[in-house]
């Protein structure tokens, strides 16, 4: 059986991310998605409802060999995460040449911690401009993100967007 992971904020999962772990499954028999914190960022939701927002998208896509999951506490490193599940490969999506050199420089380091290979997926043309940093600016600035996202969870994310709007407009 072929065991991959498919790390990531997932802040909010976007349709390049799904894109990512829809192809993920057609190459693999299981697919963690595998919600953690970015300790560089911060995020508009916590993990839980990350992962609950991600759980929705994945039951509404019909993705029978795929399971959400998170990193926290003392489980909050990859590579074990890696290990317990027994996976093949940590699947990443990338969408250029900086994304390309983030993700190698992370598969040196995952490969020389537990030995599990990363494979990179090129994003898809109509996915290159997606990103959940830029989907967040775009509608905390008053564009529209319906292209972005998918549409089970739109409503919810346009909410916590629109709550950071008002949020910002009153500290100007």
């Amino acid at each position: 059986m072929t065991i991959a992971v498919c790390p990531g904020s997932y802040d909010p999962v976007t349709l390049g991310h799904l894109d990512v772990i829809i192809r993920a499954s057609e190459l693999f028999d299981v697919v963690y998605v595998v919600v953690s914190e970015n300790v560089e960022k911060l995020p508009m939701f916590d993990l839980q409802t990350r992962k609950m927002l991600l759980e929705e998208v994945i039951k509404s896509s019909s993705l029978k060999n795929v399971q959400v999951d998170s990193l926290t506490g003392e489980n909050s490193l990859l590579v074990d995460f890696c290990k317990q599940v027994k996976a093949n490969a940590i699947v990443k999506g990338v969408r250029d040449m900086l994304d390309f050199q983030n993700e190698f420089s992370m598969s040196l380091l995952n490969y020389n911690l537990a030995e599990v290979e990363t494979i990179l997926l090129p994003a898809k043309s109509q996915n290159l401009h997606i990103s959940s940093s830029y989907l967040k600016n775009v509608g905390i600035n008053g564009g529209s993100i319906v292209n972005m996202l998918p549409e089970i969870i739109y409503s919810r994310v346009a909410e916590e967007i629109e709550k950071r709007r008002k949020f910002e407009k009153l500290r100007k």
